[in-house]
């Protein structure tokens, strides 16, 4: 939600994404929906620098540039990031991309990707809500065809954008670590391509506990962002974190290289 939706940060009353990102203090931080305003009283760039002053390297990727604000994509690292790239998946304004980030000597590449979200709004959950509570047979129809328009558009654009990285992630020379709001479930097309294009390890299925919902928005709960690697790390553990500064809650994991890794 771009940085909630390009909250100030003020002394006394900081951005509460940015203050989150400074207290887990992480060393590489993928931000799917990264945003900064250039006009109001609204989060600009130079407080996203001061603030995560702890990441001198960074790639970032905008979808939107205007004279008002500047959304995108975005990676930061304390590491050195020594090549960067856009995948190019075809989407208007969801983008993959990678960084070659230098890790003691070796180079792995880290994938960040945004896959095509299904335009579910909140009066969408509303009226399923409403529906819940007071059922209407014409009503249910019109939002159900609806519903079904929405899914079947954003399906088949899923789909080709999880093949895109799929492809790419599979050419890779180097060890990959990937980040991503796949927008879909563990059960769908676009997690499983994009999951089994190198035989990658879901961190939360390798290190986490308990459904792992990381977009709940009553009465969806679903599990759509994601860490993944190949087999040159190992997770120690991965959590989903419940602050509500977002529609998504936060996702981090402690990943290390394999001690035998050859």
């Amino acid at each position: 939600m771009t940085f909630g939706r390009f909250a100030p940060h003020k002394k006394g009353n900081p951005n509460a994404i940015l203050a989150y990102i400074e207290e887990k203090n992480p060393d590489i931080v993928c931000i799917q929906e990264f945003g900064v305003a250039k006009t109001g009283d609204n989060l600009r760039m130079s407080d996203v620098k001061t603030v995560l002053r702890a990441y001198p390297y960074s790639h970032i990727e905008y979808t939107t540039d205007t004279k008002r604000k500047s959304v995108g994509i975005a990676t930061f690292s304390k590491y050195p990031i020594v090549q960067k790239k856009n995948v190019g998946i075809d989407s208007r304004f969801n983008v993959a991309i990678f960084s070659d980030v230098l890790l003691g000597g070796d180079t792995v590449r880290v994938y960040n990707c945004h896959l095509e979200s299904n335009k579910l709004t909140e009066g969408d959950a509303q009226t399923q809500s409403d529906l819940m509570q007071d059922f209407d047979t014409h009503r249910a129809s019109v939002f159900a065809g609806s519903i079904v328009r929405k899914l079947s558009v954003a399906y088949r654009l899923r789909s080709k954008q999880a093949r895109q990285v799929a492809e790419s992630v599979s050419g890779s020379p180097y060890p990959v670590l990937l980040c991503g709001d796949f927008n879909d479930v563990p059960t769908s097309y676009s997690y499983n391509t994009i999951k089994t294009s190198r035989k990658l390890i879901d961190s939360f299925v390798a290190g986490g506990n308990g459904f792992g919902f990381t977009f709940q928005r009553n009465p969806i709960n679903v599990r759509i962002d994601y860490i993944m690697h190949d087999d040159y790390f190992c997770t120690l553990d991965c959590k989903v974190g419940k602050e509500k500064y977002s529609d998504h809650y936060p996702v981090y994991s402690r990943i290390y290289r394999k001690p035998n890794y050859n």
